[in-house]
């Protein structure tokens, strides 16, 4: 901050020199004192605003040449019209150009202050820009990677249920291949599984309770008497 004060301050001392030689000029060589203001005013603001377009052009991308061989006519006229207001001395023409010098460099300095602090609020800008994009692409990332395990637990649920669907009708077609076996009949069919269960336990008859359990397992749902009944048919 302290140092764009410097280059302003230079700035508009060096503008007020120009202007008051340029204004002294225009009056000199028959423009009136009511309308000499605008003279070198206006040719300074040209200056001025030559300088302000090349920022412009510079942003927008824009060709440069133009507006800077504009500039170059501005700042020769002004030293030019510096110069021939002073004395035919070179140390006074000298010291009576370098006010629309300082004046233009102290200018040019000041929009690259500029030029360079919009450049780095636009970098600032896109950075956050940036910074957001990759926050939403991580949040939307993890809300795939969410989805996706639903995806998976959902999956794994189904293949739960198509076992136990696979099963099932493991165990239908078990029960129609022993009903075949058995004639169509239910309870022959029963008897005969009862048959298999006590044959697999190697010496070591089940209870009671265990072949319930077993046979509702096989789709066999009887009761205590019936299995008494039943082993009794069967011989055990």
């Amino acid at each position: 901050m302290t140092t764009a004060a410097i280059v302003f301050f230079l700035f508009a001392s060096a503008f007020i020199l120009s202007y008051d030689a340029l204004l002294n000029l225009a009056i000199d060589n028959g423009i009136s004192k009511r309308l000499a203001f605008l003279w070198p005013l206006g040719l300074d603001a040209f200056m001025a605003a030559a300088s302000l377009a090349v920022i412009w052009s510079s942003v927008n991308q824009e060709r440069v040449i133009w507006f800077r061989a504009l500039i170059a006519g501005a700042v020769l006229a002004s030293i030019l019209g510096n110069i021939l207001h002073a004395n035919g001395a070179i140390v006074a023409q000298a010291i009576a150009a370098l006010p629309p010098i300082v004046a233009f460099l102290s200018f040019e300095v000041l929009m690259a202050m500029i030029r360079h602090e919009t450049e780095r609020a636009g970098l600032r800008s896109a950075l956050d820009q940036l910074r957001a994009d990759i926050d939403q692409a991580r949040a939307d990332h993890e809300q795939e990677a969410a989805d996706l395990e639903s995806i998976r637990s959902k999956a794994r649920t189904a293949r739960g249920r198509l076992k136990t669907i696979d099963e099932q009708l493991a165990d239908q077609r078990r029960l129609v291949n022993e009903l075949e076996e058995a004639g169509g009949d239910p309870v022959a069919a029963r008897r005969r599984h009862l048959v298999t269960l006590l044959e697999s336990t190697n010496g070591n008859p089940p209870t009671n309770d265990e072949l319930l359990k077993q046979l509702a397992e096989a789709g066999y749902e009887i009761g205590l008497s019936t299995l008494k009944r039943d082993r009794r048919a069967i011989g055990q």
